[in-house]
């Protein structure tokens, strides 16, 4: 692989970036020699392909900062051309060997794909004692041959995090917020399945009673809400598994 750029300040407390890049990988023992079994994300059984060609990656990446004394600001903007893409599709013909399987893929090379994206994040010190972090990521795969989505994507996912500092930083609260959209863009050779969206809300304490201890109170999934993450496993072919509902724990650390 290789990799060329260079990052500079164009106006106070504003940097741009960019970066090209080329890398090569060769399809892993799993990609090349499997043999009937269910090795991915659901309970289709999959066999290797020996004459699997290597994946080369060429990828551009623009980059955006903005530093300050109370905000940090930064957004990652890629694009990148896959030539022989590693994948999987969905054989008719082809029984699995356990009855229960709904199927059998293939690691197959897709002769072109596209992928084009972006990462952002907003750091925020909005007084001495809070803060606010904001993130948000998506990926856009296309497979150029078929013209389709590319399997297993992530869908638009966005993070809301703020910090409160008490008590002369002897206590510590947060509350987080995640937002994660729909994912309909799927593979149908893949037969690959959509999933809605969901929102969910975590909140948490802590407490220092001393410079090497602390305890520590979160409740997660505040709301107990059923959701499924895009990339999850399966239980069944027709029941997915779905994320923990609502969770507490409660952590004492010490630091001798």
């Amino acid at each position: 692989s290789i990799s060329v750029g260079a990052t500079s300040e164009i106006a106070n407390n504003f940097h741009a970036g960019i970066w090209l890049g080329s890398g090569i990988r060769s399809a892993s023992i799993t990609e090349r020699f499997i043999n009937f079994l269910p090795v991915g994300l659901d309970a289709y059984e999959v066999i290797g392909n020996p004459e699997l060609n290597h994946e080369i990656n060429r990828q551009v990446d623009v980059i955006l900062q903005l530093k300050k004394e109370k905000l940090n600001a930064y957004v990652n903007l890629f694009a990148s051309s896959v030539e022989n893409f590693i994948s999987s599709v969905v054989l008719p013909g082809v029984k699995p060997v356990v009855s229960t399987s709904p199927g059998v893929r293939q690691f197959i090379n897709i002769p072109e794909a596209r992928l084009y994206g972006f990462e952002f994040s907003w750091l925020q010190k909005i007084t001495h004692y809070l803060k606010n972090n904001l993130s948000t990521t998506y990926t856009y795969g296309q497979d150029m041959k078929l013209n389709q989505p590319l399997p297993e994507i992530s869908p638009l996912e966005f993070r809301n995090r703020l910090d409160q500092m008490l008590v002369h930083d002897k206590l510590a609260m947060y509350a987080n917020m995640r937002y994660v959209s729909t994912q309909d863009r799927v593979s149908t050779v893949f037969n690959e399945r959509r999933t809605g969206d969901f929102t969910v809300f975590d909140l948490g304490i802590k407490y220092f009673p001393s410079k090497k201890s602390q305890v520590a109170v979160d409740v997660t999934n505040v709301f107990n809400v059923a959701y499924r993450e895009h990339l999850s496993r399966y239980i069944t072919f027709t029941k997915p598994l779905n994320a923990p509902g609502r969770n507490f724990s409660l952590v004492y650390t010490y630091q001798f």
